[in-house]
């Protein structure tokens, strides 16, 4: 197809001429009207508080749409981020939780990875988790992107952002039906329902959403029921977010007769005050207040005979405080954040049909707060440098730490840009983590550093056209202070020496003029607990995955299909759980005129291999058994 170069093709030029690959003008104005119709310009807030391309964030960065999540048919955030590059996830029949880089904990419920909320911290007192499967807050239909940042981000955020930030940026205004209602079947007895909605008013909106899903599970006694409810209030300067969790799922595995129930039940509440203001164009800040109540209970027991009951309950309250601000080449990012949970207890007991006994208290309470510092420094159009640090008290180690990331990112040529980033991180151990160790283990946590981690990075973006791009990461990862589960000693944890792991992970991403698109990652790893070089609990080495979508123009559908192999990995218990691979198929509605209606049929494990994961230390079965092949229908109207 021929170059156009008309005035109109010119302003279409304009308009993309931020996409990732940086090219010239000379080269933007020679585009295609085929090239131009699949340049994309992608973005991302969540790397370094502020809105960046891509290419100039100083991280590996993944973004994935609606649009993906459509034809996918991705459930959970859990089977998302499965999908991203270095990332595997793990379901032990209760929870999920994510290794990322090979980097994970037998204890760990996701506090190695912060999540967020269009910007806004998804914390908890209790867990710190990243909640990521049937007990996240928020339904996969409201989301309009995720932003998937990988790599050391303590300096920017904290504790949580260790090894990755997941931003959830939930869905404009404008995208909102006035009222939409989805109904959802599936197998094993799965059904949801969904109302959402959105009223706007003189200089703002409200939108609010409520969910409510069910299922038997596809094993015995695993039955799962989860409500949530979302509101947003927008008005001028100030946002108001409330949202609620409210999920009770059975324990599958039991050992009768001692055992023959049980149960998780996971709450959480929680409304953000948000205010940003631009106060002259080179100045903005951001003020954002929290509250929240969290619950985590787990119970199991025979009623006839004793039933235990371990809730870890409490509430918090934080405060982030930023201010941007442009001077020259340098946009500097300063602020501090504050968290308060004054009220955090674990506490037991254990009922018989005639009495309660053995009742006790944990008080896990604990306030952290930090100052930090960012410097975006432009020293050249094709240079950027970037420097950030974190001076951070927190009372769950009783000490602070000063954390840094540096980053550098060189623009090599038009279509290649070139990365190095080195950070340090650290993970403070959550309340529930610390009350479910024995008093044995509980012991080695009180005036211990926190788990700390350094990352090195070098990573080379490649643009083969606006169409097409290469993306290529290094990295060595170095933990220390590591709380490692050892079932031969007293206690069976101990503080580690630590680990080391080096990687590499290498992707494609391609789009066409019909709206077809690819993704594929393979990654390769390798890492090792210093001490005795034993293999990372949960660390696959090798991972494929490959995502394809395109129109089905005969049915006005779109048709997904997603590939996805992850190698060999190690459990608990020194056993190995097998390398498995699996094929998921996804049909969906194409995009209508009237928008009214859509539909989604799903095909999950499509040739119905067997597959386990490793399953956490408390469970102390080694591997556990993964769903077969299931399906999903999905409809919705907007009104």
């Amino acid at each position: 197809m021929r170059s156009l170069k008309t005035p109109l093709t010119t302003a279409m030029v304009v308009a993309a001429a931020g996409y990732a690959c940086q090219a010239t003008a000379a080269d933007i104005v020679s585009l295609s009207l085929e090239e131009l119709l699949t340049t994309e310009i992608d973005k991302v807030q969540g790397a370094s508080r502020i809105e960046q391309i891509i290419t100039e964030a100083p991280a590996s960065v993944t973004i994935l749409t609606r649009k993906d999540i459509r034809r996918h048919g991705w459930r959970t955030l859990s089977e998302l981020l499965r999908s991203a590059p270095g990332i595997n996830t793990s379901y032990n029949t209760l929870y999920s939780t994510a290794s990322i880089r090979g980097q994970t904990s037998a204890l760990d419920l996701g506090s190695f990875l912060l999540l967020m909320i269009d910007g806004e911290r998804l914390s908890s007192n209790v867990s710190d988790a990243a909640l990521l499967g049937e007990d996240m807050p928020i339904d996969m239909d409201w989301l309009d992107r995720v932003e998937i940042v990988t790599g050391a981000s303590s300096a920017v955020y904290g504790a949580n952002a260790a090894l990755a930030v997941v931003n959830l940026i939930t869905r404009s205004e404008d995208s909102l039906a006035n009222i939409e209602a989805t109904a959802t079947a599936g197998s094993d007895a799965n059904h949801t329902w969904r109302l959402a909605g959105k009223k706007s008013f003189e200089g703002g909106h409200i939108a609010v959403s409520a969910s409510h899903s069910a299922s038997d599970g596809y094993l015995p006694n695993d039955d799962n029921s989860t409500s949530r409810w979302f509101a947003r209030i927008a008005k001028g300067d100030f946002t108001f977010t409330a949202l609620n969790l409210d999920r009770e799922k059975a324990y599958p595995y039991q050992q009768p007769p001692v055992i023959v129930e049980g149960h998780l039940n996971t709450q959480y509440g929680s409304a953000t005050l948000s205010w940003r203001k631009e106060l002259t164009p080179a100045l903005q800040a951001n003020v954002s207040l929290q509250y929240g109540e969290s619950e985590f209970t787990v119970g199991y027991g025979n009623p006839a005979l004793v039933y235990r009951n371990y809730p870890t309950t409490g509430s918090w309250r934080s405060l982030d405080a930023s201010l941007t601000q442009k001077i020259a080449d340098h946009t500097l990012v300063y602020g501090f954040d504050y968290m308060n949970s004054p009220d955090t207890r674990r506490y037991g007991y254990e009922a018989t049909p005639t009495l309660i006994r053995d009742e006790f208290d944990h008080d896990v309470s604990f306030t952290r707060h930090a100052l930090f510092i960012q410097d975006i420094w432009k020293v050249r159009p094709d240079l950027g440098l970037h420097f950030a640090l974190r001076h951070e008290t927190d009372e769950r180690f009783d000490d602070s730490l000063l954390v840094p990331r540096l980053g550098m990112v060189y623009q090599y040529a038009p279509n290649t840009t070139i990365k190095l980033t080195y950070g340090e991180s650290f993970r403070a151990h959550p309340a529930f983590e610390v009350s479910s160790l024995s008093s044995t283990a509980r012991a080695l946590i009180p005036g211990k550093p926190p788990e700390q981690i350094k990352q090195l990075e070098v990573r080379l973006e490649h643009n083969l056209s606006p169409a097409t791009r290469l993306e290529t990461s290094l990295y060595h990862i170095q933990t220390a202070e590591q709380l490692r589960y050892v079932p031969s000693i007293k206690g069976k944890f101990r503080i580690d020496e630590g680990s080391s792991l080096s990687g590499l992970e290498a992707g494609l991403l391609w789009r066409s003029q019909d709206s077809s698109r690819l993704r594929a990652s393979l990654t390769v790893q390798d890492g090792e607990y210093d001490s005795d070089g034993a293999k990372l609990y949960n660390s696959p080495e090798h991972m494929v995955k490959l995502d394809y979508s395109r129109p089905l123009d005969a049915l006005d559908a779109f048709i997904g299909v997603e590939a996805l192999y992850t190698g060999k990995r190690q459990t608990v218990i020194g056993s190995t759980v097998p390398s498995y691979a699996l094929t998921n198929l996804t049909l969906s509605s194409a995009p209508r005129n009237d928008g009214h209606w859509d539909w989604q049929v799903g095909l999950y494990n499509l040739f119905d291999r067997q597959y386990y994961d490793p399953s956490p230390y408390s469970l102390k079965l080694g591997a556990i058994e993964q769903e077969g092949r299931s399906w999903r229908v999905q409809f919705k109207l907007r009104f």
